[in-house]
């Protein structure tokens, strides 16, 4: 997939709404399956998860992705201090991130 800025919804999470209040999440927002429920987040932008974000993370080899989506490498995930946020789908990103206050008044 190449990376689009622009695809990435604005504010803080990985999501937004549509005028219709439709939910449409960031196209490069992912679920790792087989992870712990609060480090299953993955960022296809970023090409990092939960799983990697923390200080003890061993980058690209605790996730392997397939043709089904991405998968945790149950080999090579240790006891990880987990402190990425992608599982609850706040950005890691930091694009589109600015809020409009005066959307808020």
């Amino acid at each position: 997939m190449k990376k689009d800025e622009s695809l990435i919804p604005p504010g803080h999470y990985c999501y937004t709404y549509d005028s219709k209040g439709e939910y449409i999440v960031c196209p490069y927002y992912d679920v790792i399956k087989g992870a712990p429920k609060q480090a299953d987040g993955y960022c296809h932008f970023l090409e990092k998860g939960d799983i990697e974000i923390g200080e003890d993370a061993r980058a690209s080899s605790s996730v392997i992705i397939t043709e089904g989506g991405v998968e945790v490498n149950k080999d090579a995930v240790p006891d990880f201090i987990f402190t990425g946020l992608l599982w609850d789908q706040v950005k890691e990103c930091g694009i589109n991130d600015e809020i409009n206050e005066n959307d808020y008044n």
